[in-house]
């Protein structure tokens, strides 16, 4: 049987005082999409009676359906997301934790307090509507990118832009 990716991994002190990852953690992969689950309640209170049931050993999936008050309660699984797709403070915290961690403290947002679980992070690099270049010009990608990307921009313009 494989591996339950709904059980958090424990964080140490400083991770959970900041609601997420610790300075000294292992590093973060660059990502453009991270797989979430989430528990939204409209009081903190709510939340943080969530947050005590999963540290005591529940599942997420069982909490979230228990506790979550959105359209997520079917274990709270809210699928790949870009930072784009979700509200600001909900991305900067779920961004900043690596596969199989979770939020140690509710994360607000204008919905409400979530506790944020990161099943899976990705990077997709997109090439929108590639042409031949015109001459003399260059395509300009971040370090971020390069690195996720390797070989596959110099193997792909060979592809793309042969005569």
């Amino acid at each position: 049987m494989g591996k339950d990716k709904s059980k958090p991994k424990p964080a140490n002190a400083e991770a959970e005082k900041a609601g997420c990852r610790a300075p000294g953690d292992k590093k973060l992969k660059p990502a453009t999409h991270v797989k979430v689950r989430h528990i939204l309640c409209e009081k903190q209170g709510k939340a943080l009676q969530a947050l005590d049931k999963i540290k005591s050993g529940e599942q997420f999936a069982t909490v979230a359906a228990e506790f979550s008050e959105d359209k997520a309660r079917q274990g709270g699984d809210l699928g790949w997301k870009s930072r784009q797709d979700v509200v600001g403070d909900f991305a900067e915290a779920a961004f900043k934790l690596n596969v199989g961690e979770m939020t140690q403290q509710p994360v607000k947002t204008k919905f409400g307090y979530h506790l944020i679980l990161v099943e899976g992070r990705k990077a997709i690099l997109r090439l929108l509507a590639l042409h031949r270049p015109l001459h003399g010009t260059s395509i300009i990608f971040s370090a971020e990118v390069k690195e996720t990307a390797g070989n596959i921009v110099p193997a792909l313009s060979g592809m793309l832009w042969a005569d």
